[in-house]
């Protein structure tokens, strides 16, 4: 199951706030799958460290989210909408390890 995180502002119970991970969309996308290279260029725009690609359905999610799947994480690096088309989202992601 595939989890879309977002940081939001919580109480931290003496006045101030911190900034924690909550799940936002959880059992989402249809494919996860590796990438090949160390970089991914996609209209004339060049993405490194972009190691997967997760393909889903239009939703909100943006560069600031993370993706959770197998206790494993990764950071959203772009989130494309092929041709304006709203069929599918195209979201390049770079690994960075297992969940702590």
């Amino acid at each position: 199951m595939v989890t879309i995180q977002r940081v939001t502002t919580v109480s931290n119970g003496f006045g101030g706030y911190i900034e924690t991970w909550t799940n936002h969309i959880e059992n989402y996308g249809t494919a996860l799958d590796q990438l090949s290279g160390n970089e991914f260029v996609k209209a004339d725009k060049t993405f490194p460290g972009s190691t997967h690609i997760l393909i889903g359905d239009i939703a909100d999610i943006t560069e600031n989210d993370r993706v959770l799947l197998n206790n494993e994480q990764y950071d959203i690096k772009n989130v494309d909408n092929p041709m304006n088309m709203d069929r599918h989202l195209e979201i390049l992601l770079e690994y960075k390890g297992a969940v702590t």
